[in-house]
């Protein structure tokens, strides 16, 4: 694969820098006429080329960004060579190692930072303790009771420790609570320790301290007069800052207008709300109003249907009785087909109004079938009663009479009816325009509440604006309240004069902070009632929407129902328009009907059974689908109970096992602390021994005194020592001098000019002394900053340990509560083997316990981001120590390197006049070679360039593309993450097709 790869590339390169020489030879050739002359094989050519050329200079741009990349890698290269161990980039280990080093380098200085504060902190309370009682301290028999008291104890607490240990070897379920007793009773001893250690060194330290107090004493004379000339400054300040409170109070009165106009803007606008809700609440009950009438009407056409139905039923069983009588039928077929014609010219005359009035074009078709049937009826009548005369049939004639006034009763009520829809419409129109009307006034009060929404929020943001103006006052105000509280502590202690001046202006201070309290008071309940205000109209504007939305969706219900009633409407149109097609065609149906009407019986009477049948069979279905349902849903609820349960049983497996890892890592830690506890009984024995001998200790903490004090003297000699390295170097430069001033003498016979040299040597020497002075007082300065720098560091890590000691509480106390939640769970175990059926309380108590876990699981998130602080506080702590180490490397080089300067200009002066002559005339001819050098080299540079230098020009140029697509290449084939991003470069520069791409993926692949 690698060497069809190789192959490849090789390949594609030979054909690019073929491309690239065609490319460069076609470009010396420089041709006039355009290339129309060519044929088309070679235009597409070169179109193709006058591509690659257009997206050349970006392929080359983002080669020069790969390239000044890797020069800055180089850079960083060359850093870590420099500052680290590093000597390639493939070795990794030995700059993991580097780092690890430094951090343990400083967790050591972090230990011993630690270890000087808490010596510190306990010097300074133990200080302030034996200061109120010197009188116990004196006495050395005070300090040897002591001293037996706090053996008394140490034997006791050993006593202690040694029960717990036979404790927790006899019993291991009794391992938990001893822990506690452990840890504290190590904490004790330390602590008597430390104590021990403490009162033996307090001793020493009374003498220096009561040196440092006289001493003290006199600064803060020095300090009481500097206090009271920082009091007149805080006077100034003072009345600088009322004038402000006095131009912010006169902003927050103007402010106040504001609120107060924008206030009754409100409230005019809440009574517009109020009035256009109001008009709603009238429409809306006018709607509902609209809506039981056209439900009445809607109960009115469904009654006239039923009616309708009913009598159709009457006139069908009256034609039966007709067919009896052959003569009365054939004179209503004569009077059917007689009253073909009116009907067809009512159509005709309904089709015209159509064309004219499209409104009401339901309504005159209704009218006109009307009047068709009336017309129809009204001639069937005469020939219905000439039949009846002639045939005498009383019956007939009654039934006949009967069903007119019916029908007349009908044709009224159906009058009615389009009446009644005429009058729907036109509310529909009106209620319509009227809705229309208010979400226009709607729409408008809308933005009126947007205007009063944007003037309230600018009103809110200069009030919170001036709220962070008073705030900044009141800052000011408090550091003036706090500088002027240390001032007159510092001024009692100094023994001041100036208490009462001091008092009337805390008096001022009290007043100014009552104004501004009560300012802030109001400013705080105007801007309560601001917010009230605002969330009432939030509230109104809501509610109008909310009605607007409710409007809406009546009018669309309304809509719905009138679409319905229509859709009715057209439907009993057919349905007259059918019945008229009915009446024609029962002629044809009255001899079928006395067959079917015998089928019809006894079918009937068939599908009544299997009526009956059916109703049984479904309402037996229905009853076990409902039971059916009912066992889904338990074996459902059951099916979730149980998943519930197992889920429950595994999270508390989980939580078991885990309990189970962190006993044993517990009782892994216990195992620690036992091993620790014998280590420190045998410290303790060893301390014990030590301690019958205190002289022996005393002597050793001589011993470390001395130590430091002999550390302390090493310091001190290396600053004499660089002291008399400087006077050395001061002697031989005075030597030196001396020197220069024979060798001035003897110049000054040979030749004058000379003397001026000498005064530069010694303007020079005079300058490096400056300088040496500067130096030191540099080195002194950075010294007392870096000393800062280490108490800052101090501090730091004070905090830092206080951090943890809290941190370490708090585990503590997770670890507490992961017992309990151990106990807990051991319980629950045991009820759940006792009682299987109490799953109420197992929910409870699982519930209570997954509570427990999830605030333990908040203060583990707390303590590790606690933790993760406190590790950034630590990086930026060494990060200051390694630029504090840095700065003391380059002031140590700055001094050396001027060491060896101060040393080459002794040499330098040192030599003859002969020498100095020879390098002066030596260094003038040089200069000269020089400017003739660059003279020649400029009028070279200053000369056209020759057609020559093309040639070599366009060689690098095709150099550098050479490199870049070699570079492609190589990338493309070495990293396959990249290969998706250089795929359309390569098939840039080679100009390939898809296929071609496609090849070569299958080939790489």
């Amino acid at each position: 694969m690698f060497k069809q790869l190789s192959q490849i590339g090789k390949n594609l390169t030979d054909e690019i820098s073929k491309g690239l020489n065609d490319d460069f030879n076609t470009s010396q050739e420089q041709l006039v006429d355009d290339n129309s002359g060519l044929p088309k094989e070679v235009q597409l050519k070169l179109r193709k080329f006058e591509k690659y050329e257009q997206k050349y200079p970006l392929l080359l741009a983002a080669y020069k960004n790969e390239k000044v990349k890797i020069e800055k890698f180089s850079e960083i290269e060359k850093v870590l060579m420099e500052n680290t161990p590093v000597s390639d980039v493939d070795d990794i280990d030995s700059l993991s190692s580097f780092f690890t080093n430094m951090n343990e380098k400083t967790s050591m200085l972090n230990d011993e930072i630690k270890r000087l504060t808490s010596l510190n902190s306990e010097l300074k309370t133990k200080k302030q303790e034996e200061s109120e009682d010197k009188s116990e301290i004196t006495t050395i028999d005070d300090f040897k009771e002591k001293e037996e008291n706090y053996k008394k104890k140490i034997q006791e607490l050993t006593e202690s420790i040694n029960s717990g240990f036979s404790e927790v070897n006899n019993d291991n379920g009794l391992k938990e609570k001893h822990k506690k007793d452990i840890d504290h009773l190590t904490n004790k001893i330390k602590e008597l320790e430390g104590n021990l250690s403490v009162h033996i060194k307090d001793n020493e330290t009374l003498k220096s301290e009561i040196k440092d107090k006289t001493e003290k004493f006199i600064e803060l004379e020095t300090k009481s007069i500097e206090d009271k000339q920082k009091v007149e400054l805080l006077e100034k300040e003072l009345t600088k800052s009322e004038g402000k409170v006095n131009e912010l109070n006169a902003e927050v009165k103007n402010q106040l207008d504001l609120i107060k106009m924008l206030e009754e803007k409100s409230n005019t606008k809440d009574k517009l709300i109020l009035e256009l809700e109001s008009e709603v609440k009238d429409k809306t009950d006018d709607v509902l109003k609209l809506k039981a009438t056209i439900e009445g009407k809607d109960e009115r056409l469904s009654s006239l249907e039923e009616e309708m139905t009913a009598k159709s039923e009457k006139i069908n069983k009256l034609e039966h009785d007709l067919e009896k009588n052959s003569n009365i039928g054939k004179l209503v077929e004569e009077t059917t087909n007689e009253t073909n014609i009116p009907t067809n010219n009512v159509q005709s005359t309904g089709g015209g109004k159509k064309k004219n009035k499209k409104n009401k074009k339901k309504i005159s078709n209704n009218n006109n079938a009307a009047n068709s049937n009336d017309d129809s009826l009204q001639i069937i009548s005469p020939s219905v009663e000439s039949g009846l005369d002639a045939n005498s049939s009383k019956f007939t004639s009654e039934k006949y009479n009967d069903l007119l006034k019916e029908y007349n009763e009908f044709k009224e009520k159906h009058t009615e009816c389009d009446k009644l829809k005429f009058e729907y419409e036109t509310e529909k129109e009106k209620y319509e325009t009227e809705t229309t009307n208010n979400i226009k006034d709607l729409e408008v009060v809308k933005k009126e509440l947007d205007s009063a929404k944007e003037a309230l929020s600018v009103s809110n943001s200069s009030l919170k604006q001036k709220s962070t103006e008073l705030e900044e006052v009141k800052d000011m105000l408090r550091d003036v309240g706090n500088e002027l509280v240390e001032a007159k502590d510092q001024l009692k202690q100094a023994g001041s004069k100036q208490g009462e001046e001091i008092e009337i202006l805390k008096k001022d201070l009290m007043k100014l902070t009552s104004e501004k309290e009560k300012l802030q008071a109001e400013f705080e309940s105007k801007q309560k009632e601001l917010n009230i205000s605002i969330d009432s109209l939030t509230k109104n504007v809501s509610e109008l929407k909310k009605s607007l939305d409710a409007a809406e969706t009546q009018k669309n219900k309304l809509q719905q129902d009138v679409l319905k009633s229509n859709e009715s409407l057209s439907k009993l149109k057919n349905d007259n328009n059918s019945l008229s097609s009915q009446v024609r065609e029962l002629t044809l149906l009255k001899k079928s009907e006395a067959n079917l009407k015998t089928n019809v019986n006894q079918k009937e009477k068939t599908i009544a059974y299997l009526e009956d049948q059916v109703k049984k069979y479904n309402e037996q279905s229905n009853s076990n689908k409902t039971s059916l349902d009912i066992m889904q849903k338990e074996t459902e609820q059951l099916k979730n109970k149980i998943d519930l349960m197992k889920k429950q049983n595994n999270e508390l497996q989980i939580s078991a096992t885990k309990n189970n890892d962190s006993f044993e890592s517990y009782i892994k830690e216990n195992g620690k602390l036992s091993e620790r506890l014998s280590v420190l009984q045998e410290k303790y024995d060893t301390l014990q021994s030590l301690k019958s001998n205190s002289n022996d200790q005393v002597e050793s903490i001589q011993r470390q005194c001395e130590e430091l004090t002999v550390k302390l003297k090493e310091a001190n000699k290396r600053i004499l020592s660089l002291e008399d390295e400087l006077s050395e170097y001061a002697n031989a430069i005075q030597e030196k001098t001396r020197e220069a001033s024979t060798m001035r003498r003897l110049i000054s016979d040979s030749q004058n000019d000379d003397t001026t040299k000498l005064k530069e040597l010694r303007d020079k020497v005079s300058y490096l002394n400056d300088e040496k002075g500067k130096l030191e007082s540099e080195i002194a300065l950075q010294a007392s900053r870096n000393n800062r720098d280490v108490q800052d560091l101090k501090r730091a890590n004070a905090e830092l340990s206080s951090e943890i000691h809290t941190l370490k509480l708090r585990e503590r106390q997770l670890i507490d509560e992961v017992e309990t939640l151990n106990s807990m769970n051991a319980k629950m175990k045991r009820k759940t083997s006792q009682d299987d059926d109490d799953t109420g309380e197992l929910e409870k108590l699982n519930s209570n316990l997954k509570e427990a876990l999830a605030n333990s699981d908040k203060k583990i998130r707390d303590l590790i981001e606690s933790n993760d602080n406190l590790m950034k506080l630590n990086k930026e702590l060494n990060q200051k120590f390694d630029r504090i180490s840095k700065n003391y490397r380059t002031l140590s080089n700055q001094l050396n390197s001027l060491r060896e300067e101060k040393i080459s200009n002794s040499t330098r002066s040192s030599r003859s006049s002969s020498v100095i002559s020879m390098s002066n005339n030596s260094s003038s001819n040089v200069n000269n070679a020089a400017l003739n050098q660059s003279q020649s080299f400029l009028s070279v540079s200053n000369k056209p360039i020759q057609r020559s230098s093309t040639p070599v020009e366009t060689q690098s140029e095709l150099n550098d593309k050479i490199a870049y697509i070699k570079n492609v290449l190589l990338g493309f084939l070495e990293h396959r993450e990249q290969r998706v991003q250089l795929l359309p470069v390569i098939s840039t520069l080679l100009q390939l097709d898809s296929n071609d791409e496609k090849r070569l993926i299958m080939s790489i692949k």
